[in-house]
């Protein structure tokens, strides 16, 4: 009867657990060290047929390490470091990718030039990542 009641507490512990979580799931799935095609994303984030596009130029790569440091109400806080080597032993660390793209497309007669930064998280013990893409400024178009 002890055996079936501390299964029937810690299912349900469980349980409400799963259902508070308002985890995300990845967006996809790489190995370590690919770098992802953005052109999808922006195509889809700018709403340009990709026809449209004449150019796509890739402005700056910031490649840096963060670490996960302390548990904040179930979720972990990243934070950057500058010297990785201050982390102590058993930290985990995540990858993160920056990018930014200038490109330039047609919308009508006119040509137009807009920026996108994208960021790209992953844990290199599980090879997860998330994306977050927005435009940095409306296009300027002549």
């Amino acid at each position: 009867m002890k055996t079936l009641l501390t299964t029937l507490i810690f299912g349900l512990l469980l349980s409400a657990n799963a259902m508070a979580c308002s985890c995300s799931t990845p967006s996809f799935i790489l190995e370590d060290r690919v770098v992802p095609d953005l052109k999808g994303f922006m195509l889809n984030k700018m709403n340009v047929d990709e026809r449209e596009i004449l150019t796509i130029e890739e402005l700056e790569v910031d490649n840096f390490l963060t670490r996960r440091d302390r548990v904040i109400n179930g979720f972990f806080g990243l934070f950057e470091e500058e010297d990785v080597l201050s982390c102590s032993e058993g930290c985990a660390f995540y990858q993160n990718f920056k990018y930014q793209h200038r490109i330039e497309f047609k919308r009508g007669d006119k040509t137009c030039t807009t920026i996108l930064k994208s960021k790209f998280m992953g844990n290199y013990l599980n090879d997860g990542y998330r994306s977050k893409i927005k435009r940095d400024d409306y296009p300027v178009c002549n």
